[in-house]
């Protein structure tokens, strides 16, 4: 068994990150469920920060062994031949979570035990005491969130629907009676003036403030 083996691109110009197609082999994997921390969760942590620092860890997944004698599982082939990786790699189905549960133990004293257990950080992608931070594809500053610029590009060149496939029940009422069943398609003026007013809304980079639980708020 071996899987295909890509590159996608990385954030970094120019850079190109090795993948694997795993589903195969992920699809005959005994998943590890250890919990992942949940994105609304770990920004909520963030609410009365004033400064924040962000650590990037070198190499990632590949700071993990895969257990001896399992490495050809995750055997994959390229043009140059078939090869067995030692370490985790994006894609597999467990290597999210067993990150998280290692980071987990590692981290429970910081620093001196990454080095300690040879794990480095890339200075590159490392801030330290920055009241702005990039954190999951969100701007967090201190008591605020709004979205990445590089996110709201998309949204500028968005093109006006041809079809009714797509996820319109999560816009506004126009655009969603295009779903409804023996619904002809029909663009309108409305729903493009709609669809449009969407796109500025996005672009005009909202910023919500994070709830406070110590003061009082109506929901």
């Amino acid at each position: 068994m071996a899987s295909p083996f890509f590159f996608v691109a990385k954030k970094e110009a120019g850079a190109l990150r090795p993948c694997q197609d795993y589903r195969d082999l992920n699809n005959g994997m005994i998943k590890n469920r250890y919990p992942l921390p949940l994105v609304t969760d770990l920004v909520d942590k963030l609410k009365t920060a004033k400064v924040f620092t962000k650590l990037d860890l070198h190499n990632g997944y590949n700071n993990i062994w895969i257990k001896d004698g399992d490495q050809w599982k995750a055997a994959f082939k390229t043009p140059r031949g078939l090869f067995e990786p030692t370490v985790m790699f994006f894609g597999l189905t467990n290597s999210p979570a067993t990150f998280q549960a290692f980071m987990n133990d590692i981290l429970k004293d910081f620093i001196d035990e990454g080095w300690e257990n040879d794990l480095y950080l890339k200075p590159e992608k490392c801030e330290f005491e920055v009241t702005k931070t990039l954190f999951l594809g969100m701007v967090i500053t201190p008591g605020h969130i709004s979205m990445d610029e590089t996110k709201l590009a998309g949204i500028k060149d968005w093109e006006a629907p041809k079809t009714i496939k797509g996820k319109y029940a999560e816009l506004v009422r126009p655009l969603h009676e295009l779903t409804k069943k023996d619904t002809k398609f029909e663009w309108t003026k409305i729903r493009d003036i709609v669809f449009n007013v969407l796109k500025a809304k996005f672009l005009q980079q909202p910023i919500l403030q994070m709830p406070d639980d110590k003061k009082p708020f109506i929901v």
